[in-house]
């Protein structure tokens, strides 16, 4: 007995497609938590280490180890690890009120990185900015709070069209408020940063 013709229709493709597809996003996604969760344990290690070597025999304290600028990588590395944890958790349930909490959460999360790698380049550069251009500071400073802003109507936004169905005008509103708002937060961080550099 022959085995029957490999159905090659167009949805029989898309099918296998979408599977696959399904596979890699839960591969990457654990792949991710488990990178975040080793950045946590290296990062834990080398700021222990680094901050206040024993070898030179300097005691560790928590004022000397959370500084701005590691609080601010503790900050994006515990977010990345909650973004894309409770995303990959909304994927998964059905109950509106939950899938509700885990994406408003999740895009906070994401929100928080943004706004983090802003301050992380302000806490980098500003001392710079402030003695080689000390009229842009308060240009500057108006960028971070803008951007706070724009973060916080981007969670709200992205929570939004998460949640309505695509067929309702509210959700597509809201998709295109969050993706100018992206665009524009994405553009403020890197001019913001650029500037930093220079």
């Amino acid at each position: 007995m022959s085995n029957p013709p490999a159905d090659t229709s167009t949805n029989a493709t898309l099918l296998q497609f979408n599977k696959i597809g399904a596979i890699i996003y839960v591969d990457m996604t654990w792949t991710t938590i488990g990178v975040s969760l080793l950045q946590i344990v290296l990062f834990g290690v080398l700021v222990w280490w680094l901050e206040s070597p024993p070898a030179l025999g300097k005691r560790n304290t928590l004022q000397n180890t959370f500084t701005p600028i590691n609080t601010l990588l503790l900050v994006m590395i515990l977010a990345n690890l909650i973004n894309i944890g409770l995303y990959y958790a909304f994927t998964q349930v059905s109950e509106l009120t939950t899938k509700a909490a885990l994406i408003t959460i999740s895009n906070a999360a994401w929100s928080t990185i943004s706004v983090s790698m802003l301050y992380y380049s302000w806490y980098r550069g500003f001392s710079v900015v402030d003695s080689i251009a000390p009229r842009w500071m308060n240009l500057l400073r108006s960028i971070l709070a803008i951007s706070l802003i724009l973060q916080i109507a981007n969670t709200a936004l992205a929570s939004v069209y998460n949640l309505l169905p695509a067929s309702n005008p509210i959700h597509t509103a809201a998709l295109n408020w969050d993706n100018a708002i992206f665009v524009a937060t994405g553009v403020l961080l890197i001019f913001f940063d650029f500037f930093t550099i220079i």
